[in-house]
């Protein structure tokens, strides 16, 4: 255990054993705003053999930090546009209803993760299926605590 750093964070987090683990585990970190643009910038930017599986001799140590999560599975949202309804006009809404949005047709669609805005486009229909020409990437925005 050391000191809490003097210096503002520029990401940080914890992460704890489950209620039921046999050992309780707690670990905090904070990484410098130096050290997180760097390892942002290292993750964005493709390594000469992105495609090569691990080998079982090169061992984990050798592997990207971010490779453990790079098959995780997260879901996103396009939103078109939102609006402030009544409850009453809500439960009046039936088949054939309209409901108008706040944005035209050629204003860009979010791409949404969580609930947080992170990307931005021109929405396109690719096999049938709705999809997102990517316009704009937003900011990663400072992680605090």
């Amino acid at each position: 255990m050391g000191e809490a750093p003097t210096w503002s964070p520029g990401a940080s987090g914890w992460l704890c054993s489950g209620a039921d683990a046999k050992f309780k585990v707690e670990i905090g970190w904070r990484l410098s705003s130096a050290l997180a643009a760097s390892l942002q910038a290292a993750w964005q930017q493709p390594s000469a053999d992105d495609s090569a599986p691990l080998s079982p001799d090169t061992g984990l140590a050798e592997a990207s930090k971010f490779d453990l999560l790079m098959n995780v599975e997260l879901d996103v949202t396009l939103r078109f546009g939102g609006r402030d309804i009544l409850l009453k006009d809500i439960l009046e809404l039936g088949a054939g209803s309209v409901l108008e949005l706040d944005r035209e047709i050629t204003d860009p669609a979010d791409l949404l993760l969580d609930g947080k805005l992170i990307a931005r486009g021109e929405v396109v229909v690719v096999d049938g299926n709705f999809g997102l020409r990517v316009t704009e990437v937003m900011a990663m925005p400072q992680v605090s605590t």
